[in-house]
């Protein structure tokens, strides 16, 4: 049951990502999916920003108060630098970062306020890496350890890539129309 749910959760996915190039038009849907398939209870998705490269942005979450905002604001990128250690080091090293208790860890930073505030205590972040790049990055948080396992593992990096590859289309196409309107 739990396998035949799972491949019925990526193909949706797949077919989300795949009808449109637009990802900021769906980006809450496909955030919703992600939190069923890795089963947690809150999700962010930040995006490396297309022409500030050193600069990464909230493009959505799924699940939190109005806190969130505090902490990781919609409206503003901030440098890469800022962003939280767990997130750099997912981004950096193109691989997952799973922290089962975000007041033991180093890479937390000041993400244990928010998680007071909010109630959970362990976190999965994903790097979105598209065409050897990274785009941006997947973080879900749970009030409880988040297994991995190779299974859970190798299904969610082929998400990321599915996302990662979508955000990849919607920036060649608008550097595509920016290069056509210059000339």
């Amino acid at each position: 049951m739990l396998h035949s749910q799972r491949l019925e959760q990526l193909l949706d996915l797949i077919e989300l990502t795949s009808s449109t190039n637009a990802f900021y038009q769906v980006k809450e849907r496909i955030a919703a999916r992600l939190q069923e398939i890795l089963g947690v209870e809150r999700l962010t998705i930040h995006i490396i920003g297309r022409t500030e490269q050193q600069t990464l942005g909230l493009a959505t979450s799924v699940g939190f108060s109005e806190a969130l905002e505090r902490f990781h604001p919609s409206s503003e990128l901030i440098p890469f630098e800022n962003s939280p250690g767990y997130m750099q080091e997912a981004m950096i090293h193109g691989t997952p970062v799973n922290i089962s208790d975000l007041h033991d860890s180093s890479l937390a930073g000041d993400e244990g306020e928010l998680a007071e505030i909010e109630g959970h205590n362990a976190l999965l972040c994903l790097p979105l890496v598209a065409r050897a790049s990274v785009v941006g990055a997947i973080t879900g948080y749970s009030d409880q350890p988040i297994p991995l396992s190779p299974e859970v593992e190798r299904l969610a990096l082929t998400c990321c890539m599915l996302i990662a590859n979508m955000v990849d289309r919607e920036r060649v196409i608008l550097d595509h129309e920016e290069l056509h309107e210059q000339l």
